[in-house]
């Protein structure tokens, strides 16, 4: 079975190599990415379809020519930029990832952590024009429905159960039904993560 996560990861290695080395064939290129030309070409496949992972960029076009595989994308030759939300996730992922470690291998998140606070801190003190704000703290409850949804998800986290929900897509017209299992609700900054 194939894992999606694993499968990300290899498409997350493969668009820089492919936009920094367009010459790569598709078996060096699978080579570089530590996994078999037949493999990475249904990690291509299967962008195509439906269930690719959530908030992946649309505009990346694969194509493939007999040994040859190439992009089209502007998205991996610039920097990527990261919103104060999205390193608040990378940053609770990252303490998820290291409470699972050895204790030997925890030095490298927690260096990683440190760099990602300090540019989460660094951005979150500036402005839109780049001018510091004052200390001004402000909070605000969330609504009802959202306080009455958080409650019916920690209930089917406590009790194990599967729960029903509608889920739409930035892309989509319509919501769309989900069934999913919480196995963890957690908190960062003011967004719940399920």
């Amino acid at each position: 079975m194939i894992r999606a996560d694993e499968r990300l990861q290899r498409l997350l290695m493969a668009f820089p190599l492919m936009a920094d080395e367009p010459r790569l064939t598709l078996e060096e290129l699978a080579q570089r990415v530590g996994t078999e030309a037949k493999v990475l070409t249904r990690d291509f496949a299967s962008l195509e379809r439906w269930d690719t992972p959530a908030g992946w960029v649309d505009t990346v076009q694969v194509f493939i020519q007999g040994s040859q595989a190439s992009m089209h994308s502007s998205h991996f030759r610039r920097p990527q930029k990261l919103n104060r939300p999205e390193m608040l996730a990378l940053d609770l992922g990252l303490g998820m990832l290291q409470r699972e470690l050895p204790v030997d291998e925890q030095a490298v998140i927690t260096q990683a952590r440190t760099h990602l606070q300090a540019v989460t801190v660094r951005r979150a003190a500036s402005g839109a024009e780049g001018q510091r704000r004052e200390g001004i703290v402000q909070a605000e409850g969330a609504p009802e429905p959202q306080l009455a949804m958080l409650a019916i998800l920690q209930t089917a986290f406590e009790a194990r159960r599967v729960v029903q929900l509608e889920y739409q897509r930035p892309t989509d017209a319509q919501p769309g039904t989900r069934r999913v299992r919480p196995y963890a609700l957690v908190r960062a900054d003011a967004t719940v993560y399920m």
